[in-house]
């Protein structure tokens, strides 16, 4: 970590669906990593909108999941 990043503590899903679940033997530790990737700003989008303005966000595909950032207005 770099000094003014914030720590995000990982948990593990106890819920996971059947479908992105990894049958593993109990000998193999689970050792999770993170990835934390910050747009910092976008520049010259196209008006998209009759008002002139665009609600922008990022979508990305990551292990087979579909990501989506929050709309920025």
């Amino acid at each position: 970590m770099a000094q003014g990043d914030e720590q995000i503590q990982l948990m593990e899903d106890t819920n996971p669906n059947e479908d992105d679940s990894v049958m593993m033997p109990a000998s193999i530790k689970k050792n999770y990593k993170q990835l934390k990737i910050s747009i910092i700003r976008g520049e010259h989008f196209p008006k998209m909108d009759t008002f002139g303005t665009i609600d922008a966000f990022i979508t990305t595909t990551y292990l087979g999941k579909k990501l989506k950032t929050k709309v920025v207005k």
